[in-house]
């Protein structure tokens, strides 16, 4: 996957809430809770916003099986045992590797 369509100005966003990185990444709060959980803000307590860097590459590196159901036309439950049948590596409750989930399920040759 290229260079994400985002142009960013200094008056765009530096940080996003937790909740619109779950969004942003097709994941369900309890997902979401979990990949984000250990998140700290610099006097190590929890934070409720990440930049927007992070949750971009996240997304960059992850494709969750909602993302790869809707992007095949099948069920998400399809879709996780597919992406597992063939091998491709489940990352983290944020979901698969994106690159291999890319090359097995939607390159032109597929």
């Amino acid at each position: 996957m290229g260079s994400p369509c985002i142009r960013f100005t200094s008056s765009a966003p530096k940080q996003v809430s937790k909740a619109d990185a779950f969004e942003i990444m097709n994941l369900g709060p309890k997902e979401g809770t979990a990949v984000f959980a250990e998140t700290r803000t610099g006097k190590g307590e929890r934070t409720k916003l990440l930049s927007v860097a992070t949750a971009l590459e996240l997304g960059q590196r992850h494709i969750t099986s909602t993302e790869m159901a809707l992007r095949r036309g099948v069920s998400i439950q399809l879709a996780y045992n597919d992406a597992v049948s063939a091998g491709v590596p489940l990352l983290s409750p944020a979901g698969f590797c994106r690159r291999a989930a890319e090359a097995t399920f939607f390159t032109s040759n597929n």
